[in-house]
């Protein structure tokens, strides 16, 4: 399933800056550039984790993409932030939004911005990791995380592909199709999952998108995890990284 490609970079850095801000079950996260590729996955697996998460969208009209994605508020402004509520802010956009932050709170950024001057401010920079990989993985059965693709151009329109991408304000990612891959996908159901999952252990499966993670994966997903349901192993290792 070609929609899988979209996952593993943006699953990872999603998964690797939540582990880096310590998120715990019951805490308020805020999620800047929440609808984008990393963003929209930092919702979901933040709600997984059992957190109460809102949203700062880069656009008016992207609310509602950031509540379904199961952020409980969203704004487009960042002056209409509430004022130190938040133990967690995750940025994914570079704004400022320090202002949020409650005393004591945590600050983790990915994106390519300096960081603000808060105490305890830090970057999160994704490394490759093939049990973060399995854990994407599992997920796959399961209805989260949702792979949000804000367009598709085949692999001769790149160049149109790549303008796309660089105005910004997408609802997803923009994936490069090879020829015969089909332009729309059909609607996602049991056997769409298995595709996508597979497409993790089999890189063939995934238009050689994946090519190099294919055996890690294998590997690290072992017969005692796999008896472990996907939303428990995801619990779990948040609150062990954030018990650290």
């Amino acid at each position: 399933m070609a929609d899988a490609a979209a996952l593993p970079l943006a699953g990872t850095t999603a998964l690797q800056a939540l582990c880096a801000a310590e998120l715990s079950a019951d805490e308020r996260i805020l999620v800047v550039g929440a609808v984008g590729a990393v963003g929209g996955l930092v919702v979901q697996l933040a709600r997984l984790a059992g957190a109460h998460v809102d949203a700062l969208v880069s656009r008016p009209g992207h609310e509602q993409a950031a509540t379904e994605l199961g952020a409980e508020r969203a704004w487009h402004r960042p002056e209409h932030l509430p004022r130190g509520r938040y133990e967690d802010v995750l940025d994914t956009a570079g704004t400022d939004v320090t202002a949020a932050l409650a005393p004591g709170g945590r600050f983790v950024s990915v994106a390519d911005h300096p960081l603000p001057d808060v105490p305890r401010a830090r970057k999160s920079h994704v490394q490759e990791n093939a049990t973060d990989l399995a854990h994407l993985a599992k997920l796959v059965d399961t209805d989260v995380p949702r792979l949000r693709i804000a367009d598709r151009f085949p692999l001769d329109d790149i160049r149109t592909a790549h303008e796309s991408f660089e105005a910004g304000g997408l609802l997803g990612k923009v994936l490069i199709t090879r020829p015969g891959t089909p332009a729309t996908p059909a609607a996602h159901g049991p056997g769409d999952k298995r595709r996508c999952r597979r497409a993790f252990t089999d890189a063939s499966s995934c238009d050689g998108s994946l090519t190099g993670t294919a055996a890690a994966v294998k590997l690290a997903i072992g017969p005692h995890e796999a008896q472990r349901s996907a939303l428990d192993i995801r619990i779990y290792r948040l609150r062990s990284r954030s018990a650290r």
